[in-house]
């Protein structure tokens, strides 16, 4: 087998996920997009068209009984070669300056569910018998 050696470049993947997120955010004609990263994934198990996919939404959630404007983050696809690189932290880092509140749903993994937890991310629902995780954070002056 071929190994391969390609250098991934992080922060061009993060730029372009970020940029990305802006586009959305200040189009009034998407009201849900998939966010790509440029990259094709060197991950030999599978393949992917892309090594990072991030499915948002505009959405109304209800936080305190009101009712409130959220950037929905509903689906997160990180090939492996590209895990454990904080892609996703510093795009997230760049997602919470936007100004809006943020809800992130289904959460699975363990570890994943600790990552947000840390960040300050509040659980809104607990799935009982997986323990799946939606979270929310709500508008905050300090979000790193």
């Amino acid at each position: 087998m071929e190994q391969n050696t390609r250098e991934i470049n992080i922060d061009l993947n993060v730029k372009r996920l970020c940029s990305q997120l802006s586009m959305f955010l200040n189009n009034t004609n998407y009201r849900n997009m998939w966010l790509v990263s440029p990259e094709l994934s060197t991950d030999e198990d599978v393949e992917y068209l892309y090594n990072t996919k991030i499915y948002v939404r505009k959405a109304m959630r209800t936080y305190l009984n009101e009712g409130v404007k959220c950037l929905d983050i509903a689906a997160i696809d990180i090939s492996k070669d590209y895990q454990s690189k904080e892609l996703f932290t510093r795009f997230l880092i760049f997602a919470e300056k936007q100004g809006l509140p943020i809800y992130i749903e289904n959460v699975q993994k363990e570890r994943f569910q600790n990552f947000f937890l840390d960040r300050g991310y509040i659980v809104t629902t607990k799935e009982p018998i997986t323990g799946t995780l939606c979270l929310y954070k709500p508008i905050d002056t300090n979000w790193e």
